[in-house]
């Protein structure tokens, strides 16, 4: 099926440790159709003007961004506010894993790659890879039981 891309809004998280990663992460959503929104966006300062104008948030996924506390809550605020989170894995990564918050109630991660970011940005399945872009196995969420 097509993934249309057209007229999604896309905020990508600020890392200030890795400005040139992300500034390429920016570029290439931007070239696969999306939207930006907050580009300039240096710190994660009032981000809820920014998530409120985005579809889908997208995290860059390394070790300053899983330590962050603040990308904890930009994830949680963006669930409520109805929009879809998404990490990307950026180099170096190998052997960390998705942070607690995107791992309950995110939409996916994957590997920095043009074709994997545009199935989990713009496409509607979630999409769950490990930093190698190998295929995530099946989360085992805990269930609420019914009373």
């Amino acid at each position: 099926m097509p993934i249309d891309v057209e007229g999604d809004r896309v905020f990508v998280c600020p890392v200030p440790a890795r400005e040139a990663e992300v500034a390429a992460l920016r570029d290439l959503i931007e070239g696969l159709g999306g939207a930006l929104v907050c580009a300039d966006r240096r710190g994660l300062g009032d981000f809820e003007a920014c998530v409120a104008a985005a579809d889908v948030v997208v995290i860059p996924l390394c070790p300053e961004t899983i330590a962050d506390p603040r990308v904890a809550d930009l994830v949680q605020g963006a669930v409520r506010a109805g929009k879809r989170v998404v990490g990307v894995w950026l180099a170096g990564c190998e052997g960390l894993s998705v942070p607690p918050a995107l791992d309950r109630v995110g939409s996916g991660a994957v590997e920095n790659k043009a074709e994997k970011i545009r199935r989990a940005v713009f496409g509607k399945e979630p999409v769950w890879e490990e930093p190698n872009g190998r295929p995530r196995p099946a989360q085992t969420l805990p269930r609420k039981k019914k009373c």
